[in-house]
């Protein structure tokens, strides 16, 4: 979320304002995370903000979790308002600049990836962010298409 909110604020702060939930950096809480996006999801399907949400989730090491949420909110797919990144962490999918391999974010504390976090949201250029994290910013672009303005 740090990432993201610095991308925000720094390249993008005309741009409608959107609520993030984060998974914090932490496995378990990801796990966690997903399995709250379900449980919000069971109440929105009925709901005039359906159409609002957008996910943009890790790249899923179990996918029978991720279809079968798509399965049971095929809309999401449908419209637009689903992504996953191509790597299994935001430390994977950073610019090069910043960007790790999988056993070195094993490795990371909290700490570690808050402030590898901070170092990239305040030293990627929009470019960079638009043409190297294209799933992201299309997750971006898409809430800031179906923000209440």
């Amino acid at each position: 979320m740090e990432f993201v909110n610095k991308v925000i604020e720094r390249h993008y702060c005309e741009k409608p304002r959107v609520q993030i939930v984060p998974a914090d950096g932490d496995l378990i809480q990801t796990q966690r995370s997903f399995n709250a996006i379900v449980q919000v999801f069971k109440p929105l399907e009925t709901s005039i903000y359906k159409d609002k949400a957008v996910i943009f989730v890790d790249r899923q090491a179990d996918i029978t979790q991720r279809d079968t949420f798509l399965t049971n909110h095929a809309n999401l797919k449908t419209n637009g308002q689903f992504f996953e990144s191509m790597a299994a962490s935001i430390e994977e999918y950073y610019p090069t600049t910043w960007q790790k391999v999988a056993a070195d974010v094993k490795k990371m504390s909290g700490d570690d990836k808050l402030n590898q976090a901070k170092s990239a949201g305040d030293g990627i250029i929009k470019n960079d962010f638009e043409q190297q994290m294209p799933k992201l910013f299309e997750a971006l672009s898409k809430c800031w298409d179906l923000a209440y303005k």
